[in-house]
């Protein structure tokens, strides 16, 4: 590496300090730089640093100035002169390189990039080496320091996040949530933003995929802004994505999914493999509607959140929730699931809409586009997804109702997309249109389109008949304004005695409220001056402090083993029930999920694949027989691609191996494919639990073909051999299935 114990004769010389404050000059100096005018810059720069020469950074911008230039020779001596003076900033060593590059000096660039590369994860370091062709060491340097984390550190898992924004371009909900919390990382100390790092799940695979922090800050940077489009919000995607490398959590570790646990597929192979490294597994649940009140929710939704939820729970070793009520919620529902007692904690969300870093925007003097129709009227706002939970229905009879009283009644306003179960309340919409065009609608709306519209309706309403939080209350007080609010389950926890609180099954209820504040604008001014008096509204930062104090907390306990699934005597196992949609919701205290060990790609509607890649493909299940005993273990299996001699081995744990020879496909099978009926001696250990372990060994000698054999599960079950009801329960429902 260039030697930066000593500054070469080239080394830009001050000029005498100026009798101005130094301040003046770094600010005069940022302003040039900002219009490119380099030549300004460097003079202003240099005479800041005449008095400031320890400032690394200023010197780092002095280095840039001249490098524009074409002053190199100077600006590498102001690059490592910031260097000397913070030598742990791995930003400098990167222009360096840069530098190198730019004068011809692949040597010397490899080198300061190599440094970069140790100080941080830079991937802009390690692509600068891929681009000259030192691709293998830098791969080496990042991977060795994605290896090196923390004891106590906290892997923020944000899976959910990236399939929402494959989708949507704006957020709402829980990803507003997991932004103001993943800002409030991205904001702390270097030393302590080290203790945090982002990741992912690859579908259902079972390793961690480590996101880079720069590209992460620059995706979250984005979104927090006043406009985002999808071109550049697909290219900072794809961009967090192909910077990252696999995560390596350990002991003392902790692995916290901060959003919609239930999407990106199954997170079991990667939960059990952060649980087999000991590793501490906590979830913020925003709460448990689809299982405590289906109702108002979609068919597929119950069905996909309640196998995440059975399945996380065998692996969360500790719970943070949105709200007391979502507390209380979550362990009543582990108390009637009887489930083991998990400490869980409340961490209310913040009220104010705005992200770390958005400022209050002033009312444009002209409206954008989207909202313009409404400048100038009186309107009351709803924001929230028009969906039969949010209770829309109550708002479309309450203004209705006031109409024909001959109220002169504001416009009601709905910010949000037509969810679930609201079929018949849009037909009803329509066929009175939109009661006189008195209801208006929107959706996709900026936050700076959003915060206009609360900062001039008349009052916001919001009749939810359950909520996890209740975001759009404390919005709405955030912005000054009056709520009229439902009084179910969480609400009254966000806006305490500052909020109008109607009953969302009275109608009469929030017909005295609203009538009241439409045609008492006095008394609507005055509640509005209380809030504005009493209301101290909680921010982003309080609740990331709070939430990740609280987690470090909780993670210092042992985490506990994750408990197998039972599987009963005569019960016939399909993987497929694990993705069918019209298939009952999971029974939690049975995550059969956990049943494939290890060794499986994702469940289809066809049963499930060992991964190649991953031999053996392990099952392992705690049975109802008494340990000890002899079993018999019964197997469908489809075998694909398999050439004439493939070997199919079944080992159980305890038992004798079973190699079975596939013979040519059968006549009339749709091509080479053979289904495979097997009955496999075995024994439960001393536990009470059965392993087994199946692979399609190479021959001895032989060579592993291009496309390799595909072995797919479709049922397992299993009997003691002494239990003849069992044996005969799973060979009846084994012959029709078949006859079906």
């Amino acid at each position: 590496m260039p030697d930066t114990t000593a500054l070469p004769p080239e080394s830009p010389a001050a000029p005498a300090a100026l009798a101005t404050d130094p301040a003046t000059h770094r600010d005069a100096g940022d302003a040039a730089r900002d219009r490119r005018d380099w030549a300004a810059a460097e003079r202003e720069y240099h005479a800041y640093l005449a008095t400031e020469a320890t400032d690394a950074a200023l010197w780092v911008q002095l280095g840039h100035a001249l490098k524009e230039q074409g002053k190199l020779t100077a600006a590498e001596a102001a690059y490592r002169r910031a260097a000397l003076l913070a030598p742990a900033e791995a930003d400098t060593q990167l222009q360096l390189g840069h530098l190198y590059k730019l004068a011809g000096r692949r040597r010397d660039a490899l080198e300061a990039y190599a440094a970069a590369l140790r100080l941080a994860p830079l991937q802009a370091a390690h692509d600068e080496m891929v681009a000259l062709d030192d691709a293998a060491m830098a791969a080496l340097l990042l991977e060795a320091w994605r290896a090196r984390r923390p004891a106590d550190c906290q892997y923020l898992e944000i899976t959910d996040l990236f399939v929402y924004l494959q989708h949507h371009r704006t957020v709402s909900g829980i990803q507003r949530v997991q932004l103001g919390l993943m800002a409030h990382v991205l904001a702390l100390p270097p030393e302590q933003a080290q203790r945090h790092a982002f990741v992912i799940r690859d579908g259902e695979q079972a390793d961690f995929l480590l996101l880079e922090s720069a590209r992460v800050a620059a995706l979250v940077q984005y979104l927090c802004g006043a406009l985002v489009e999808r071109p550049t919000l697909d290219r900072l995607l794809a961009a967090a994505r192909g910077g990252a490398g696999k995560a390596r959590p350990e002991a003392g570790q902790a692995l916290l999914v901060l959003g919609a646990f239930w999407v990106g597929g199954s997170a079991a192979p990667a939960f059990a493999q952060a649980k087999a490294a000991g590793v501490a597994i906590g979830c913020y649940i925003y709460d448990l509607i689809p299982v405590t009140h289906p109702e108002f929710c979609d068919a597929g939704l119950v069905v996909d959140f309640s196998r995440a939820l059975a399945e996380g729970m065998a692996f969360f070793d500790f719970i943070l929730t949105i709200s007391e009520h979502s507390a209380v919620e979550t362990r009543r529902w582990l108390a009637r699931q009887g489930l083991p007692a998990l400490p869980v904690e409340a961490v209310p969300l913040a009220h104010d809409f705005r992200l770390p870093g958005q400022a209050m925007l002033p009312t444009p003097r002209r409206w954008p586009a989207g909202i313009a129709a409404l400048q100038g009227r009186d309107y009351v706002l709803c924001v929230c997804t028009i969906e039969a939970r949010k209770n829309h229905a109550y708002l479309f009879q309450l203004w209705r109702q006031l109409l024909a009283e001959g109220v002169a009644m504001p416009d009601l306003v709905l910010v949000g997309r037509f969810g679930w179960r609201v079929g018949d309340l849009y037909a009803q919409m329509q066929a009175t249109g939109f009661l006189g065009g008195r209801i208006r609608v929107l959706h996709d709306l900026a936050d700076a389109e959003l915060a206009t519209l609360y900062r001039h309706c008349l009052f916001t309403i919001f009749p939810s008949f359950v909520e996890g939080w209740g975001l759009p209350v404390g919005e709405s007080l955030t912005s000054g304004k009056v709520c009229v609010a439902s009084n179910a389950s969480s609400l009254p926890e966000v806006g305490g005695d500052l909020v109008d609180y109607i009953d969302p099954l009275n109608l009469h209820s929030g017909l005295a409220v609203v009538r009241h504040y439409v045609t008492d604008r006095a008394a609507l001014a005055a509640r509005e001056a209380e809030i504005r008096q009493h209301f101290q509204p909680r921010g982003w930062d309080e609740v990331g402090a709070t939430f990740f104090a609280t987690a470090r907390r909780l993670q210092a306990t042992a985490p506990r083993p994750a408990p197998l699934p039972r599987l009963l005597q005569g019960e016939v196992f399909h993987p497929a029930a694990l993705v069918e949609r019209d298939h009952p919701p999971a029974d939690a205290s049975r995550p059969m999920r956990l049943l494939l060990a290890s060794g499986w790609l994702a469940p289809s509607l066809a049963g499930v694949a060992a991964d190649p890649a991953a031999a053996p493909a392990l099952l392992r299940f705690a049975t109802d027989a008494a340990p000890g005993s002899a079993l018999l273990v019964f197997l469908r299996l489809r075998l694909e691609d398999a050439a004439p001699g493939t070997v199919l081995r079944l080992s159980p744990a305890l038992g004798q191996p079973r190699d079975v020879l596939v013979g040519r496909p059968r006549a009339g099978l749709a091509g080479p494919a053979r289904a495979l009926n097997l009955r496999l001696h075995a024994t439960a250990d001393a536990e009470g639990v059965v392993e087994l372990a199946l692979t399609l060994p190479t021959p001895p000698g032989g060579k592993a073909p291009k496309r390799p054999a595909r072995l797919v599960l479709q049922t397992l079950a299993h009997a003691a051999t002494d239990n003849l009801a069992a044996r005969l329960e799973v060979l009846e429902t084994l012959l029709l299935e078949s006859e079906g």
